[in-house]
């Protein structure tokens, strides 16, 4: 029995590291995204704003 309750501990803990490295990875790519996003914005604004002034 001390056998089984440790394959189901083992298990689980699996199961919410893998839980845990999907959701992490998930908000990882949003940040980046929203990063590169925001960049490119910033980017464009300062290019328009340096044309403007010349």
């Amino acid at each position: 029995s001390h056998r089984a309750s440790t394959l189901r501990n083992s298990k689980s803990n699996i199961a919410s590291t893998l839980r845990y490295s999907k959701s992490h990875r998930a908000s990882s790519l949003r940040y980046t995204k929203s990063h590169r996003a925001s960049t490119l914005r910033y980017s464009i604004s300062h290019k328009a704003s340096t044309l403007r002034y010349t």
